[in-house]
């Protein structure tokens, strides 16, 4: 543990030190802000991001990936001690900041505190997939692809990197054991804890800055702070790109208000690094950047704006690169580098204001032509409506209201109640959407339009309303729709909208600002992490890696006894989750645990079958007709050294590898067993 969080710090220091020289540049003291780590660790990634294309996009070596890691962490440190007068003043404002340190070490505490009791799920976790995704790009001739959504996604490739130099340290004298398991789920866990803690008091310090009442500010502080705890991801993935993605998402939107009243160059450039590590957390995050800058720059043009063209362009060149990745597509490179170049011959003919004249004179067509537009297109003639599949299994009757969509974001669509709790609640998600409609009606008759405001009517009226969500769903976000849940309602946007809603009660706003709190604490209730938080989990569970013992040790036996150590991966076919990540060995499951099912049994290629003889039978998986007589010859194809199974419910496929197989040891309910196919007759 004492690893982990050494190099969580060291994360943190770096990411501190940069963040330092960008708040002296960009000022930022001067809206409200007093915590440097945030923007420094957003930036770090964005920098990583950009000198990481080169390499994803030739599937080079890892080393590569190391080199210009170590290569940019020593620039940053050159960097401030150039700028050394900023960290000195960064460390000032700490100092004269005592109060809300020792409140940032009571939050990171208590989450921490939180998460050592939780348990994560190797088989419906994400790990299942990102595990090998890291584990294979540690040291790799070259990098693992999958698809062009995730290849391109660097905050992957730098925790891989992080692993790297952590096994180098046993190179100078620092010995330690560690699973991968551990290393994955907690130093990104614990960076994510602080810049959360950060990002929350600094949402307090911008309202104070421009709001009269602090009283109701430091209610929604400590209420807010309390509802994080209701988040799902928060609490057991917190160390994933996704929920990375929630609170960078939140000062990209604080960023936006900002350069909406001031254009300062250095902000915008700021907002343009925030935007591409945003699309290197996660896959949601080029359609997020997207959707963010459209609300943004239909503000400008209903402002009747000047000189706006030229921040969006200055904000929109990541998205253009990553969009030309994604696509892959000629046609595409070409509109992205036509775009910008007739951008640049509007500048020097200084003709960029003629065209936002045209913009502006036309923006509120555009405003609610396109959503009508995306209501009318699922209903012409001759469209093809798409099927939604969750990567496990596809999704029947997938729309706007379905309860089961919402994959662990906030459902405020929800007003079913069937206890006291889920009645409270009812009132909960009036609460939020009356308050939300009040905001905007109280900021939108202004003559002087909030952007906040403004880019939250958007996303509702062109994103996300039952009219759109067909043509939204199937041609821009697929199954993730509602995701977009995260660029209207999020702690700023919560804070600020019920901030409007209890100012209004001038007699009553201790009143409102209870009943609010009781209302944001119920919530946490309904978060499904706590069962296994406060579950009796017995000696058994692992606090370090948040899971069962057994299937560890099982692994264990199986390095210490039998295994020899190679450079390149051992081929397992293992029905223990998260294989990779519970070995120090380097090994390459070919089990798609938490496979598409329903594809599987749909498909009849090769790997299809595979899977279907190899798939992790349990009482809750019905017979999928598999011919497990089979099993050494698909095994013997995929070059499988051992097999690994769970001997209680997969009798069958142990029938059929008895034929190449040999059982090494049993422990728990698993057999393990080393493969001999000499044995077959040809």
């Amino acid at each position: 543990m004492k690893i982990y969080i050494f190099t969580s710090l060291l994360i943190l220091i770096i990411s501190f030190l940069l963040g330092a020289v960008i708040f002296d540049i960009c000022n930022l003291d001067k809206y409200g802000y007093r915590f440097a780590a945030p923007f420094g660790f957003f930036s770090f990634l964005a920098l990583l991001q950009i000198c990481y294309y080169p390499i994803q996009v030739l599937h080079a070596s890892s080393k590569w990936l190391h080199l210009f890691t170590f290569i940019i962490v020593l620039l940053i440190l050159v960097l401030s001690m150039v700028k050394y007068k900023s960290i000195i003043k960064q460390l000032k404002r700490i100092y004269f900041n005592k109060k809300q340190i020792v409140a940032l070490a009571l939050i990171v505490i208590l989450f921490i505190a939180v998460y050592y009791n939780t348990e994560i799920s190797l088989r419906t976790d994400d790990l299942t997939f990102y595990v090998p995704f890291i584990s294979n790009n540690i040291n790799a001739e070259h990098l693992l692809t999958y698809s062009t959504q995730y290849d391109y996604q660097g905050y992957y490739h730098f925790i891989a990197t992080v692993i790297y130099f952590l096994e180098k340290f046993n190179l100078i004298g620092i010995e330690y054991y560690y699973l991968p398991i551990g290393a994955i789920t907690w130093i990104m866990s614990i960076v994510f804890y602080f810049l959360l803690g950060e990002i929350m008091l600094d949402i307090y310090n911008l309202m104070n800055k421009f709001t009269k009442n602090r009283k109701i500010n430091i209610i929604l502080l400590t209420v807010l702070l309390a509802y994080t705890f209701s988040f799902a991801w928060y609490l057991s993935q917190p160390y994933y790109g996704n929920t990375m993605r929630r609170i960078n998402v939140i000062i990209i939107l604080e960023l936006c208000t900002i350069i909406s009243t001031n254009k300062n160059f250095s902000l915008i450039t700021l907002t343009s690094l925030l935007f591409c590590s945003l699309i290197s957390e996660t896959s949601t995050g080029f359609f997020f950047s997207a959707m963010i800058i459209y609300s943004l720059l239909l503000y400008f043009a209903n402002s009747k704006s000047k000189d706006y063209i030229s921040l969006i362009a200055n904000i929109s060149i990541f998205p253009a690169i990553f969009m030309i990745l994604f696509t892959q597509s000629k046609n595409v490179l070409i509109f992205v580098f036509l775009l910008y170049l007739l951008f640049f011959l509007l500048k020097m003919t200084k003709k960029v204001r003629f065209v936002e004249k045209y913009i502006n004179k036309y923006s509120t067509i555009i405003l609610y032509l396109v959503p009508l537009l995306f209501c009318v297109i699922p209903n012409i003639p001759g469209y093809v409506s798409k099927n939604f599949n969750s990567g496990s299994f596809e999704l029947e009757n997938y729309n706007f209201f379905d309860p089961h969509a919402f994959e662990s974001v906030p459902n405020y669509l929800n007003f079913s109640f069937y206890n006291l709790p889920s009645f409270i609640r009812l009132f909960f998600n009036i609460a939020i959407w009356c308050s939300t409609i009040y905001f905007l009606y109280q900021i939108m008759k202004k003559k002087n339009k909030n952007f906040l405001a403004f880019h939250i009517m958007t996303m509702i009226l062109t994103f996300f309303n039952p009219f759109v969500f067909q043509f939204v769903a199937e041609n821009i976000t697929g199954v993730v729709y509602f995701r977009i849940y995260d660029l209207i309602f999020n702690s700023l946007t919560l804070f600020v909208i019920f901030y409007v809603f209890i100012n209004r009660f001038k007699k009553y706003q201790l009143v409102m600002s209870i009943i609010c709190g009781f209302l944001f604490v119920n919530e946490i209730r309904f978060n499904p992490v706590w069962w296994s938080v406060f579950a009796n989990k017995g000696s058994d569970f692992n606090h370090l890696y948040h899971t069962s013992n057994k299937e560890i040790e099982v692994l264990d036996k199986l390095e210490v006894d039998y295994l020899v150590y190679e450079d390149e991966p051992i081929t397992v076919a293992s029905q223990i989750y998260s294989t990779e990540s519970l070995m120090f060995t380097k090994v390459k499951n070919v089990i798609k645990n938490f496979a598409d099912l329903d594809g599987m049994l749909k498909n009849n290629d090769f790997d299809s079958q595979f899977q279907r003889i190899f798939y992790r039978r349990s009482p809750a998986v019905e017979d999928i007709g598999a011919n497990y007589l089979d099993a050494c010859k698909f095994a013997r194809e995929k070059n499988v050294e051992y097999v690994i199974l769970d001997a209680q419910y997969n009798w069958e496929l142990e029938t059929g590898i008895g034929y190449c197989g040999e059982k090494l040891f049993e422990m728990h309910n698993y057999r393990v067993f080393q493969m001999h196919y000499d044995w077959l007759k040809e």
